[in-house]
């Protein structure tokens, strides 16, 4: 019989890539090779972009291979962006609030 510790060390030391840990962590899915060759892969794909003329001039760069877990970024507060030179200062005027 497995005490409540052993089942924890066994969680805790499941090996990447196994069903165990991408259950406890979604990041777990991919083993340390993954990633390996995930970083092999972008970087051999951004130095090939880096000879393009897109490259020469800073457009269109490629993105690394999304990783399990991994989220898309979140958008800006649409309320601090896009403005204009009124509406920044319009923004900075207003009335501040002490936190106390």
């Amino acid at each position: 019989m497995l005490s409540w510790h052993d089942v924890w060390l066994i969680a805790a030391n499941a090996p990447a890539g196994s069903r165990l840990a991408t259950l406890l962590d979604e990041r777990n899915a991919w083993t340390p090779a993954d990633w390996w060759l995930r970083s092999i892969e972008y970087s051999l794909r951004w130095l090939v972009w880096a000879k393009t003329r897109d490259g020469q001039r800073n457009r269109g760069k490629p993105k690394p291979t999304p990783a399990p877990g991994e989220t898309t970024p979140k958008r800006r507060d649409p309320e601090l962006t896009g403005m204009s030179k009124r509406q920044l200062r319009a923004y900075l005027n207003r009335p501040r609030v002490a936190l106390t």
